[in-house]
């Protein structure tokens, strides 16, 4: 696989997650569920079919019962698949530690906070996909010249 293909796998990878932030903090403000319940939902949502590691968690939440053990071991198993890099990784476990430890408020502010930092991290990946797509063309243009030079 490219590093052009890797990088937008990363990148599609944190625009999921961005989403499931969003949509998980307005279903804990107006639905008052627990956060079990609040990812089954999500993980029914057909936007969210494709995000594995909310899948594998919701297929893990009756068997091992506690939101972050299930959210890690899905994140461990799902995420390296996608190539993440160690910021990006960090990102995703770091979000489990405090989910479920407080009230709606905190819950939905929880939530917030990581939603932010996604974007940060999402608008970074796009300006440096942006930045080697330029480099790719500039290669593409080189070499084809090149070998327009050598068939002279």
């Amino acid at each position: 696989m490219t590093a052009q293909n890797t990088l937008k796998r990363r990148i599609t990878m944190l625009s999921l997650f961005e989403r499931f932030l969003q949509s998980l903090s307005e279903q804990i403000r107006h639905t008052a569920m627990s956060v079990a319940d609040v990812l089954r939902v999500l993980a029914e949502m057909p936007e969210f079919l494709t995000f594995l590691p909310l899948q594998q968690t919701v297929k893990r939440l009756s068997a091992d019962g506690e939101f972050r053990v299930a959210w890690r071991s899905a994140v461990m198993e799902q995420c390296r698949a996608w190539a993440l890099s160690e910021q990006e990784m960090s990102l995703f476990l770091d979000f489990s530690d405090g989910l479920g430890t407080a009230d709606i408020i905190g819950e939905v502010h929880h939530c917030e906070y990581y939603s932010r930092r996604v974007r940060e991290c999402l608008e970074e990946r796009k300006e440096e996909a942006r930045t080697r797509s330029g480099l790719y063309l500039a290669l593409g243009l080189c070499g084809s010249s090149a070998v327009a030079l050598l068939l002279l």
